[in-house]
């Protein structure tokens, strides 16, 4: 008699240090998404249901890609971060995923949902993002912690130490003047 075992998705990113053990998350995206999205339709909604829902998500990886890609176009500035992030994570080696989260960092206004954006194209190590970056660094009227992040994030990709300067904002704008943004 054949012994019938449970089959358990496997997670369709690879495990980072320092995340939960992804092969936890063995629902559908549209699953997870739905859980996260009741966090912003319920009038009492569970936030402990919120990173669950993003590490389902990821571990759902490309599944998941229009569902980030709703969560972007959301009102709200905390659901989109989240689908940017969620985004950051499953996005490597994906052309169209990198050019979404770049063209988020350049038409998103709000500042935590841009930071994020830095965030997710550093991790990629998105150099497509250098020119995005650049004009970030570049901008004197922009948010200076979001100048520094991107400054940071800036030199990790064109690979200059702009974090040790004793203002990384003012050596990545000068590199970028000097090199890519003059």
């Amino acid at each position: 008699m054949a012994r019938l075992r449970w089959l358990r998705r496997e997670p369709a990113v690879p495990q980072q240090p320092g995340w939960p053990n992804l092969r936890r998350y063995t629902k559908s995206a549209a699953h997870y998404y739905a859980m996260h999205h009741a966090l912003w339709t319920s009038d009492n909604p569970d936030w402990s249901q919120r990173a669950p829902a993003q590490w389902g998500l990821i571990a759902r990886g490309r599944e998941s890609v229009p569902y980030a890609q709703m969560m972007i176009a959301s009102t709200d500035p905390h659901e989109r971060a989240d689908g940017i992030s969620i985004l950051g994570a499953i996005a490597t080696g994906d052309p169209d995923v990198v050019a979404r989260l770049i063209e988020a960092l350049r038409t998103e206004t709000d500042t935590e949902v841009r930071d994020t954006a830095i965030v997710s194209l550093q991790a990629i190590k998105a150099k497509e993002a250098i020119p995005a970056l650049g004009a970030i660094v570049a901008d004197a009227a922009d948010d200076y912690d979001t100048r520094h992040l991107a400054a940071c994030a800036l030199g990790a990709l064109v690979k200059r130490p702009f974090h040790t300067a004793d203002d990384p904002v003012e050596a990545a704008a000068h590199w970028w003047a000097s090199n890519a943004g003059g």
